[in-house]
Formats: C-alpha cells, structure tokens, sequence
C-alpha cells in the first residue's frame, strides 16, 4: 500500500537524506518509506492506512449545466464555462447560447426538474470528497448536491460509504457502486454493520477526521511558510499586478494563490486578509511530521 506522497520520501531515501527531519515541523508530511518495496519483493505494507482527496477548481461565479450522456443515468456537471468545451466532451450545454431543444438553467438540479428526460434522475458529480482505506476496508466520504421540488429545498448533505476491499490478483475488489455495506440507498453507516466492521469503520472514520484537521488554516499566508507577514504584502503586489493577458486581450486574469477570498482575482480585498493577519503564525497541531 503505497501514496504518491511517498514518492517524496523515496527521494529522500536515495540520496540518503531524511525528509522528516529536513522538512520544518510547521509542514505536516504524510509521507512513509518506499524504497524497500524496490529492494524487497516480499516487504509487507509499511502504510496502516492511505488517504486520498478530490475537489473542484475554484471558479469566479459558477459555471452553466452541462450534461454528460455517455453514463447511465446521464451526468450533469457544473465545470465548463463554454459551449465549445462541454461539446467536446459529449455533453449538452445549457448554458447561454443552449444547444438546440435545451433551454439556459443555472444549475444541475434545474436541468433535472424542468427537463423531462432527465426527471427520473440525473446523476451529479460530488462537490468533493476524500476516503481512507487499511487492508479491508475503505470509507469515501461525499459531499454531495440533493436536488429538492424547488430551488429552495436543494441542499448539500455529507454522506458516508463504506466498503469491503481487497488487493486480489488479478481482479481486485474496489470500492464499485451498488457494494456498499453502509451509506447507499439512503442507509447511513453504520448501521447493519457486524462488531469487527463497525470497529473498523470507527477506526477509519477517525483516522480520516484527523487527517483532515491536521492542516492548521492560515488565512493571509499566500506562500505557504504558515506565518503572515511583509513577505505576504510583497507577493500579493506582484500577483496583482503581474495578471496574465487572456488570448486576444482584454483585462489580465490575476487569480493566484493571493486570491484570499477566492473571487477570481487578486486585488485589494485581497491585502485587507493580509494585513488582518499579519503577524500570525499557525502553529501546527500536536502529532508527528
């Protein structure tokens, strides 16, 4: 069981340098040693556990509809912000300027109670989601768009799944829909769990609250040093000035990592943050790098 983290490690290993001693304790590593799965067949799983993550890219404003009919049911996206990307991925854009029969929504869960064909369901990517799994078993967590009979009865609900797993060669079992032993059809881990896989599941669940409370939030610290200070203001000058031309001009796009209230640009909001902040060190939580 290894992560792309340890990659970073490995490279440690080989020039003989320990990352976890080199790297400043403010920094949390997730990271194990690989290099003896290269120089050992037979070496067992140095990992307990390993966790993954996924989300969307930050967006000025919120891209249009666009549904994706190649999966059953039909998938509706919010990712593309033109007609011509969402064509080419195979999709139906209803957007400005809707592909012939649509009609212009502003999001999924319209699509899904005006159109027709897609009333009996429309299937939604997750707004994000992370999961952890050991040898056995595996929780995904999902946050995830619950369209209501109107507008005002959409939600976003955070649901648990859990799921028996295994590295069988040469058919694995993974983590397919429709496996879950908790969490589908509207069943909510842990219920109908056996005593082992209820303490498994709890032993996940913890171990991926913990992963994603290390992270101590430091609002204001654009280069990652986990303390705002001058060397904050001086970046946050040269991103919001430096903006990059969009292809065939028009004004420079200055999103950036000084873009502090994610607004798709980099401006003076921007510099309040910081300078609410200055002087703030974000002291990492209690655990080892």
């Amino acid at each position: 069981m290894v992560n792309i983290a340890d990659l970073f490690q490995l490279f440690g290993e080989i020039v003989g340098a320990d990352v976890h001693k080199l790297v400043p304790a403010s920094h949390k590593l997730d990271s194990y040693p690989m290099l003896a799965y290269l120089t050992n067949p037979k070496q067992p799983s140095i990992r307990q556990t390993n966790f993954t993550q996924i989300a969307s890219n930050f967006h000025v404003g919120t891209p249009p509809p666009c549904v994706i009919p190649l999966t059953n049911p039909a998938t509706c996206v919010q990712m593309f912000y033109t007609k011509q990307v969402c064509n080419l991925e195979g999709g139906k854009w209803f957007g400005a300027d809707p592909d012939e029969g649509t009609v212009s929504y502003t999001s999924c869960c319209d699509v899904q109670r005006n159109v027709a064909e897609y009333q009996n369901g429309l299937a939604q990517q997750p707004i994000n989601q992370q999961a952890v799994r050991n040898d056995k078993y595996k929780i995904v967590q999902k946050k995830v768009q619950v369209c209501g009979s109107t507008p005002s009865g959409d939600e976003q609900k955070v649901l648990d799944e859990f799921y028996e797993i295994n590295e069988r060669i040469p058919v694995p079992q993974i983590d397919k829909e429709g496996t879950a032993l908790c969490g589908e059809n509207g069943t909510a881990c842990p219920t109908n769990l056996t005593n082992q896989q209820k303490t498994a599941y709890n032993q996940l669940l913890a171990s991926l609250n913990d992963t994603m409370n290390s992270e101590v939030p430091c609002r204001g610290d654009g280069n990652l040093d986990k303390v705002v200070n001058f060397d904050d203001v001086l970046n946050w000058y040269y991103f919001s000035t430096n903006g990059v031309v969009p292809e065939g001009g028009g004004k420079p796009n200055t999103s950036s990592w000084y873009d502090m209230d994610l607004d798709g640009k980099t401006n003076f909001a921007d510099l309040a943050i910081i300078a609410k902040n200055l002087d703030k060190h974000c002291t990492p939580k209690s655990g080892s790098n």
